[in-house]
């Protein structure tokens, strides 16, 4: 193992590009094999509050909580560069990013909808009904939403648009 220095909150596998994405209160960490260890490959700031992270292809996104969600470009995984920022929910849970599109678990607020296609990022619906969403996961087409006000897992149809 290799001693990133803080708790961490989260992690992402990039299968394409062998990494593992971990992710600290303040940091995004890029981890790359080194013999029967690893070693950290990258470190990029965040904003205080790292709860999650999300990727897809070169881009990747940080929920932080009452800071809304950083969208990051991996393109260069040595060179991880912020490219934009969305703030349209009080707190964000978790994030899981889908083709141009991230869904924002919004807690009693539901999941939003943000367009990622180009900067500046914005909303282009809210689901209000999905309960407390706190915690989503895409995959093949659907977006799994678990409510924690009811203790059930949703699931939506979340065709990829890239």
């Amino acid at each position: 193992g290799v001693d990133v220095g803080a708790p961490v909150a989260d992690l992402e596998w990039d299968s394409r590009r062998q990494i593992l994405w971990a992710l600290t209160d303040t940091l995004l960490l890029g981890l790359q094999w080194a013999g029967d260890s690893l070693r950290i490959s990258s470190r990029t700031r965040v904003d205080a509050g790292g709860r999650s992270l999300t990727s897809h292809g070169d881009r990747l996104a940080v929920a932080l909580g009452s800071d809304g969600i950083t969208l990051f470009d991996t393109a260069d995984p040595a060179a991880t560069r912020e490219i934009a920022r969305w703030a349209g929910a009080r707190f964000v849970y978790d994030a899981t990013l889908t083709g141009d599109r991230v869904y924002a678990g919004a807690g009693p607020e539901g999941v939003f909808v943000i367009d990622v296609s180009s900067v500046p990022l914005r909303t282009i619906g809210l689901a209000f009904d999905l309960g407390f969403a706190a915690t989503l996961l895409s995959r093949d087409g659907y977006t799994y939403i678990l409510d924690r006000r009811t203790s059930s897992v949703r699931r939506i149809s979340t065709p990829t648009t890239r």
